[in-house]
């Protein structure tokens, strides 16, 4: 969406909007911007910069609104834009994060690569069609109607996926425009580069360098796979991040970020570390040996300057006491403590003028039903009741990793990493978890 440039609040409807959580901060709302991660996202560059490997991949990973797009909003400095043209790949906008495959991830790079560059688009096109196969009639499948028609006359009547696929790319780069909502072209696309992945890897690499020669001149290009964390399916994450898959995609000629679905924090992941952001707003339960009480402060201090950020120094438009139990109620997620404060000024009165610690309990309670209304099965509850009691669970079950994935995405549970990662509910939800749990076990004679 477009990003309006805003001015620190000073009324409660300035703050209510520049509270939006749709509103990505960029270097158009720098001043709103505060360093949360800042040591990590120092390493990050770090890393990039110094490192000679020329496919270097790193990934992170994190909640779903604790500011990693954000922090990457802000990973370019002049030490970065110096070595490197970087390039963000949003995923939102090219993928349906409900069916995706490394093919798929290839074919939309390539695409945002040459959009807007005729010369390389038709190259692009050109190179796809000449893929080695596509024109043979070994590539075949029956398509719907073709299938009707078969049942009718009583013979198979046979279309060359790849001839299928050509008349897809003799649309022009329409057929990209038209990719993410198309599920019949990814299904036929995909047919027909199962076994076709390294040729398609290796001619986005021609297209990274056309790109590089076109843009940057001395500089290699950086990418940035943005909202990958967003991928819903755990069977497609354990296939692009766990398998093959993986090593196809850091086989890209180029550095590269990567975040993350923040399960696989808890999954082995091979041969590389996860940089990791998140908050932390209380000491591991299972270690209470560990002292973490200036870490814990200086990570709410994070939060409260986010909100302040955005609010003019008079008049006070937010309570200490209120924006503190804001902050309690947040889990450490951004995004969190920014819908409770919205929430908290709607169901504050029109006449008032700050926001009270009973309007921000208002708030919460208006928020918890995004939390609470998915809670329909008793798996999902006793599996929420074992985070909330043990603060772990580990399962190599493929139904557990789904549920695992669901409940990551939709913050029902949430990783911190204090020394060992370690899992707590969402504190919107833990009561009512408890309740729930406490009948489920009841009912089964536990």
């Amino acid at each position: 969406m477009e990003i309006k440039h805003r001015e620190p609040a000073r009324t409660l409807r300035e703050l209510y909007n520049n509270l939006n959580p749709l509103e990505f901060l960029t270097k158009e709302n720098r001043h709103f911007y505060v360093n949360v991660y800042g040591d990590i996202i120092a390493e990050i560059r770090k890393d990039l910069l110094w490192s000679d490997e020329p496919r270097q991949t790193v990934y992170l990973t994190g909640q779903s609104g604790s500011g990693k797009t954000t922090a990457l909003n802000f990973l370019s400095n002049d030490d970065i834009e110096a070595e490197f043209v970087v390039k963000r790949f949003d995923g939102n906008k090219l993928l349906d994060f409900t069916d995706v495959s490394v093919i798929d991830l290839f074919l939309m790079l390539a695409f945002e690569l040459v959009e807007g560059n005729a010369d390389l688009e038709r190259i692009y096109l050109k190179r796809l069609s000449q893929i080695k196969g596509l024109h043979e009639g070994s590539l075949a499948v029956e398509t719907v109607s073709e299938q009707k028609e078969t049942d009718e006359k009583g013979q198979g009547v046979k279309a060359g996926l790849g001839l299928k696929f050509l008349e897809f790319i003799d649309t022009g780069i329409d057929f990209f425009y038209n990719y993410r909502n198309s599920r019949e072209q990814r299904d036929i696309t995909r047919r027909v580069f199962a076994f076709k992945k390294h040729e398609l890897r290796d001619l986005v690499n021609e297209v990274i360098e056309r790109y590089e020669e076109t843009h940057g001149g001395n500089k290699r290009l950086l990418l940035i796979f943005n909202e990958l964390d967003h991928i819903k399916d755990w069977p497609t994450i354990n296939e692009l991040f766990l398998g093959g898959d993986r090593y196809l995609l850091e086989g890209l000629k180029c550095k590269k970020i990567i975040s993350l679905p923040v399960i696989l924090k808890i999954k082995p992941f091979k041969d590389k570390m996860i940089y990791f952001l998140g908050l932390k707003l209380s000491s591991n339960p299972n270690h209470p040996e560990q002292d973490l009480k200036k870490e814990v402060e200086e990570h709410k201090e994070m939060l409260r300057r986010v909100i302040h950020a955005r609010v003019a120094p008079e008049p006070e438009l937010i309570q200490p006491k209120a924006l503190e139990y804001a902050i309690q109620q947040s889990g450490g997620i951004i995004r969190q403590l920014v819908n409770i404060l919205r929430y908290a000024i709607l169901r504050a009165g029109n006449e008032a003028e700050k926001i009270s610690l009973n309007d921000v309990e208002n708030g919460a309670e208006a928020f918890r039903p995004v939390l609470r209304d998915s809670l329909v099965t008793p798996d999902t509850i006793l599996l929420l009741e074992k985070f909330r009691t043990t603060h772990f669970f580990m399962s190599d079950h493929q139904s557990d990793n789904a549920l695992l994935t669901d409940l990551f995405l939709a913050n029902q549970v949430i990783l911190y990493e204090n020394g060992d990662p370690w899992c707590d509910v969402n504190p919107l939800i833990r009561e009512v978890v408890a309740t729930y749990a406490k009948r489920i076990k009841q009912d089964d004679g536990y």
